[in-house]
């Protein structure tokens, strides 16, 4: 790789969970972001899944949804906010080098998340995105009580959410919260990306850069990693 891609795959992973727009959208593959208009697109047949972290942005959305491999119909994305939770770091890191948000419960915090609504086939390539299906699965399907999230819909359905099958990141002993992630009454310490990823690369005495650069390079380092963040992590 040159120095370009490597600063390109950094790019990509401090600006995790990148940018979302703070209302509500519809995402029309290839990479069409349009508002939301009500009662436009018929949402009792699909499924209600959160998108706590890099889900509701479109650049995310676009590398799910936008290929030429997964197309299909027009993606209704609502603002919401879900009470009692928090997005926190999970204990993983992703293959383009990123540690992603899982949710976890908080008593008294609300924060502002999206609900995509999805098709069966949809719901199925986000599985899949996910890695639910994978040998060693990064993320669970779990799903949220409807009485927990408000949006301009009503929702009478769980919510599908994904849940990191490592639990949560352990940083100190402290569970972190997404800074980027916009709340109230948050009561978790709150850390941008690229702060966590430099506290782990502190584990393997590298720097947040080097750590980026090698796990999207090496499977096996990304690995080793993935189990060390595992052994030390807070359970759910």
């Amino acid at each position: 790789m040159t120095l370009l891609e490597d600063e390109a795959i950094v790019a990509r992973a401090f600006g995790y969970p990148y940018d979302r727009p703070a209302g509500s959208f519809v995402f029309e593959a290839p990479a069409t972001v349009r508002p939301y208009v009500p009662r436009q697109i018929a949402l009792n047949s699909r499924t209600p899944v959160l998108a706590v972290g890099s889900n509701a942005s479109a650049v995310q959305l676009n590398r799910k949804f936008g290929r030429k491999h997964a197309p299909g119909p027009p993606i209704p994305v609502l603002a919401a906010v879900l009470t009692d939770h928090d997005v926190v770091y999970a204990a993983r890191i992703s293959r383009y080098g990123a540690v992603p948000g899982s949710l976890a419960r908080s008593p008294g915090t609300q924060i502002d998340v999206h609900i995509m609504f999805l098709t069966d086939a949809q719901r199925d390539a986000l599985d899949r995105s996910e890695g639910v299906n994978d040998d060693i699965p990064g993320y669970s399907v779990a799903e949220i009580g409807p009485q927990f999230a408000a949006c301009e819909v009503e929702v009478s359905l769980p919510l599908r959410t994904y849940r990191a099958t490592r639990g949560h990141l352990n940083a100190g002993g402290e569970t972190i919260a997404l800074s980027a992630v916009p709340a109230h009454g948050r009561t978790m310490r709150a850390l941008d990306e690229r702060t966590i990823l430099s506290l782990v690369a502190e584990n393997f005495r590298l720097t947040a850069h080097d750590l980026v650069v090698r796990t999207v390079r090496d499977e096996t380092f990304r690995r080793r990693v993935l189990a060390e963040l595992a052994r030390d992590s807070i359970p759910y």
